[in-house]
């Protein structure tokens, strides 16, 4: 039961490594200006049109892999798969959104890998489905809360295990819609750098 967690897990690593890369390269190559002038100077657009295919792939892919657990494995789905298959897209563009706030803050592009992979792996340990969060000091209890990861788990168990509707676990999708505001952050912050590079 660890692998249905442990999967989107690897999956949220493997979105978020990919997306800083693809995004940063831009600043690396020199070509973000004439990245953002074929989305005729929408820097939102621009990331949307970069980043949208690989969501569909990645969303498919995670979809996929709830396909084999819950049908061929027969783990237990109490719930809604359809839930659980959104919970999936969401999920994949929360990694996304955070790919694109490390790109803004951080500016070397090893760097913003290098955070992205420490933060990615550190969501295995503090998500909870391997070690209670609640059994941890206070402290590391409200540290678990800045990982999308721990709000997948939570949901994932309102609505397989549980069987829960919306009703139930709808804080945490809150928090997850809340990480995708960060990516819009880290947008302004590209935008930003791009025309003080412009200006200077």
């Amino acid at each position: 039961y660890v692998l249905t967690t442990v999967l989107p897990g690897i999956l949220g690593v493997m979105v978020l490594l990919f997306s800083i890369y693809r995004v940063s390269e831009e600043r690396k190559n020199g070509t973000m200006q004439a990245w953002v002038n074929a989305a005729d100077g929408n820097m939102f657009v621009a990331l949307a049109g970069k980043l949208f295919p690989y969501t569909l792939w990645f969303s498919m892919l995670g979809i996929l892999g709830n396909i084999i657990l819950f049908y061929y494995c027969h783990y237990t789905m109490l719930g809604s798969f359809l839930q659980l298959s959104l919970l999936v897209v969401l999920f994949v563009v929360v990694q996304q959104a955070l790919a694109v706030f490390l790109v803004g803050l951080v500016p070397e592009q090893h760097m913003s890998i290098c955070v992205g992979a420490i933060y990615g792996m550190l969501s295995f340990t503090m998500s909870g489905f391997s070690y209670p969060v609640t059994a941890m000091i206070p402290f590391m209890q409200g540290f678990s809360y800045i990982f999308p990861l721990r709000h997948y788990y939570l949901t994932y168990v309102d609505i397989a295990l549980y069987g829960s509707g919306l009703g139930q676990y709808w804080i945490n999708v809150v928090v997850l819609l809340f990480f995708v505001l960060l990516g819009l952050v880290g947008g302004w912050l590209l935008w930003k750098e791009m025309n003080k590079v412009t200006s200077d």
